[in-house]
């Protein structure tokens, strides 16, 4: 998301304009119902990070995203 932002105002710098500050919506995201958050006891560390992860950027974290995770996991 990043890149596309500076590729965005790279292009708005050769206009005569000035950004009010872009902002990049998700639609999946933003149509996400606020769901009271699941018991502790009833979860595991690995469904709070997908659930977070599918959150924060829509998609499911791939797998490369998991492996980390997992790693990091196991260093605790």
């Amino acid at each position: 998301m990043t890149q596309i932002r500076a590729e965005a105002e790279a292009l708005f710098d050769a206009l005569p304009l000035r950004l009010a500050g872009p902002s990049i919506i998700r639609p999946e995201v933003a149509a996400i119902p606020d769901a009271p958050p699941p018991s502790l006891s009833e979860t595991s560390p690995e469904d709070l990070f997908i659930a977070a992860f599918r959150q924060a950027h829509g998609q499911e974290p791939g797998s490369a995203h998991l492996a980390a995770f997992r790693d990091a996991m196991s260093e605790v």
